[in-house]
């Protein structure tokens, strides 16, 4: 037969298959059995970018946008990474980049359209460029979300909800400089903003460091002043020493309700006041003020030492004055202070800082302390317009425990102090005047 017969012999087997790779067993659902590399670093990207959006969010505040962008990014991620790993896949790698981006997008803007109308949009414009300040702060219930806006002219903070239970709110603005000078507008009333509140609209509030005024564009009236009342305001409230005019709703804080505070956790409070985070300040100025009788010779000690620092001598002014406003025994603090101690106290109601002044004048004027009247008209003359305004100010909140014998040489001295330069001063040296008489 023709043809190419086999070789005798075993025939060759054909060689078997190649096996398929194996693959990784998965679940019901489609899921496989184990995380590839790039799946768990697709989730560990998503959960950091999470948090690090709820941490900035948190801690330093920038921009609510930005920060709620970050979160939606992370989340989308972590979906976009499980997606590819379905059993059925419809994309390929480029669809799902896409699609995450997408998710990241539809995300941000459902959650912008829910939140449009449940804030209030507080602008902040004036004197508060980046060369001038260092931090710009907003208060009530809690601390609110704000930043520098893109253009550099102004501040933006929101308050979301539709109740604030503080009856004020503090606005502080922190200066460039060594000495971190403060403007604290410490009692904002609250209804300044609540009608506002869950509305979506924008209040917009402009500072002037000229006169230290927060005035509302809108209706051009004034929303804040340093401290609580402007010394002018001050001057109009008879000087007595049962007068305790609270301007906060602060608790009572008689002698039986104050919780004794231990040596050395005020005396780590008051280190704090010196801190370089303003959060750790302004929460050690706010537990010193709650901590009574017990804080009050440590506070006076510390703002008399020598080369004591502008934010120890503030915070510790902020915390005595809270304590003041929350009718504490006024022969408390007369008995803590010496006579070296009141006459720094009288020396600050003349600084050339504003809000330092105001709150020692402040401080000085509801403990009535006649004490003050000598080093008050030592200091007069080297004292600036304000200063000596605030220096009146002082001696007329004494008189109410002044001595006869006081009273009639003031009379006398304080009549000289009168320039055709100083009308409020001399308005003031009348009210003196006709209180000594009386």
């Amino acid at each position: 037969m023709n043809g190419v017969s086999d070789p005798p012999g075993d025939p060759t087997p054909n060689p078997p298959p190649n096996p398929p790779p194996p693959h990784s067993a998965a679940t019901e659902d489609g899921w496989p059995a184990f995380a590839t590399p790039i799946l768990c670093t697709a989730i560990a990207i998503g959960f950091v970018l999470i948090l690090f959006g709820w941490l900035v969010a948190r801690f330093a505040p920038f921009s609510w946008m930005l920060e709620t962008f970050i979160v939606c990014t992370g989340l989308s991620i972590i979906l976009g990474a499980f997606g590819t790993r379905a059993k059925i896949k419809v994309l390929d790698e480029a669809g799902v980049l896409v699609g995450v981006a997408a998710v990241a997008v539809i995300i941000f803007m459902t959650l912008l359209n829910q939140m449009s109308d449940r804030y209030v949009h507080i602008k902040l414009s004036g004197d508060i460029q980046p060369k001038q300040v260092k931090t710009v702060e907003l208060y009530g219930d809690n601390q609110y979300p704000g930043s520098l806006l893109g253009n550099h002219n102004s501040w933006s903070f929101y308050i979301f909800g539709k109740e604030i239970r503080s009856p004020t709110v503090d606005l502080k603005i922190v200066f460039t400089g060594d000495e971190d000078l403060e403007a604290d507008f410490g009692c904002i009333k609250s209804e300044q903003i609540t009608p506002h509140l869950a509305s979506g609209r924008t209040i917009h509030w402009k500072y002037s460091k000229k006169n230290n005024r927060l005035v509302n564009v809108e209706t051009n009236q004034v929303v804040g002043v340093i401290g609580c009342e402007t010394p002018e305001d001050f001057a109009r409230h008879p000087a007595t020493v049962n007068q305790m005019i609270a301007f906060r709703m602060f608790r009572e804080a008689a002698a039986d309700d104050e919780v004794p505070a231990n040596d050395a956790k005020i005396q780590d409070l008051i280190a704090d006041l010196d801190s370089d985070s303003s959060l750790v300040r302004r929460d050690a100025r706010a537990r010193l003020g709650e901590s009574g009788a017990p804080a009050i010779e440590p506070l006076l000690d510390s703002f008399s030492q020598p080369n004591v620092s502008y934010r120890t001598q503030l915070g510790a002014l902020v915390a005595l004055n809270s304590m003041a406003r929350q009718k504490t025994d006024v022969e408390t603090f007369k008995a803590g202070i010496t006579d070296a101690e009141l006459e720094e106290l009288v020396g600050a109601t003349a600084h050339n800082d504003e809000t330092l002044r105001k709150y020692a004048a402040e401080f000085l004027y509801r403990i009535g302390d006649p004490r003050t009247i000598t080093p008050a008209l030592n200091k007069f003359q080297s004292s600036s317009a304000n200063g000596k305004y605030n220096l009146l100010l002082v001696i007329k909140g004494s008189l109410a425990q002044a001595s006869p014998e006081q009273k009639q040489a003031l009379a006398v001295k304080v009549e000289q102090l009168k320039s055709v330069d100083t009308p409020k001063t001399n308005q003031l040296i009348e009210d003196i005047l006709t209180e000594v008489s009386n």
